[in-house]
C-alpha cells in the first residue's frame, strides 16, 4: 500500500484516534476494525489544521508526540484576506466547477463584484468564497453574490466604486491617512499582514503621496508612531 494520506481538520482528532495513528506512524503498521491480520503500509502523510496545535497541546486536547512526529515540515497558508490576488483565480475555479453543474455555462463576475469580493474580509476563508460562489451558480444572479455579503453581520467593509485595484489602492490610502501612516495599524485595520501592506504600498506607489517632511521630523514620527522601517 503506497501513496499519500491527507488528514484534514487534524487538530480536531480525538485523543483516541490520535493514539492509533501514531502508532501508524511509528511503526508502519495497522490492524483494521475486526480484522486480525497486521498490515504494512508506507503512505506519505498530509495533515491540515486551522487551531494552533501548540494551544491544543497546552489544553490536553492534542499529543504532543504526535504533534513532535507530524511537525516534520510546514507550510503555512495565510488566510484569503492576505491573499486577495489568489481571490480572481479562485473565483473562476469555483465558477467552472459548480456553473456545469447547474446548467449555467457562462458565468462570469464583473470587475465591481469582484472589487468587493477582494475587499471583503472572508471570516470564513476560502471555503466561504466557494460557497458564495455556489450561491451564484445555483441563482444564476450576480445580485446573490452581493446579498450573501452583506449578509455577514461581522462585515465592516466600506463599499468603494471602480476596478478592484482603484478600489484597494483607494481603501489602503484612506487608511494610511486616517493613520498618520502608521503603516503597522494601517494593517491591523485593513486585517492584512505588515508586509503585505508594505508590498501594497509599493504596487500602488502610495510612498510618493505621504506628506513630505524634513527627514528627521518623518524618522521621529514613524519611531514614535511604533513604525519602524
Amino acid at each position: 500500500m503506497g501513496g499519500t494520506a491527507f488528514l484534514d481538520e487534524i487538530g480536531e482528532m480525538p485523543l483516541a484516534v490520535q493514539a492509533k495513528l501514531l502508532q501508524v506512524l511509528e511503526h508502519k503498521q495497522f490492524t483494521r476494525l475486526g480484522g486480525t491480520d497486521t498490515l504494512s503500509v508506507d503512505v506519505r502523510f498530509l495533515a491540515a489544521t486551522n487551531v494552533p496545535l501548540l494551544e491544543q497541546i497546552n489544553a490536553k486536547k492534542f499529543r504532543n508526540d504526535l504533534y513532535f512526529r507530524l511537525n516534520q515540515y510546514v507550510i503555512h497558508i495565510p488566510p484569503l484576506r492576505e491573499r486577495v490576488e489568489d481571490i480572481p483565480a479562485l473565483v473562476e475555479h469555483f465558477l467552472s466547477k459548480y456553473a456545469p453543474m447547474y446548467g449555467r455555462e457562462r458565468l462570469s463576475v464583473s470587475e465591481s463584484t469582484m472589487g468587493r469580493l477582494m475587499r471583503y474580509s472572508w471570516p470564513g476563508n476560502v471555503r466561504e468564497l466557494e460557497s458564495v460562489i455556489q450561491c451564484y451558480a445555483l441563482t444564476g444572479r450576480e445580485e446573490a453574490i452581493l446579498e450573501k455579503l452583506a449578509a455577514h453581520p461581522g462585515d465592516k467593509t466600506p463599499q468603494l466604486l471602480g476596478t478592484y485595484r482603484q478600489c484597494e489602492k483607494q481603501l489602503i490610502l484612506s487608511t494610511l491617512v486616517e493613520v498618520k501612516w502608521n503603516r503597522r495599524r494601517a494593517a491591523e485595520i485593513l486585517g492584512i499582514s505588515y508586509n503585505t501592506l508594505r508590498r501594497r504600498i509599493a504596487a500602488y506607489c502610495l510612498d510618493e503621496q505621504e506628506p513630505e517632511l524634513p527627514c528627521g521630523a518623518r524618522r521621529l514620527l514613524r519611531i514614535s508612531a511604533g513604525d519602524l522601517p
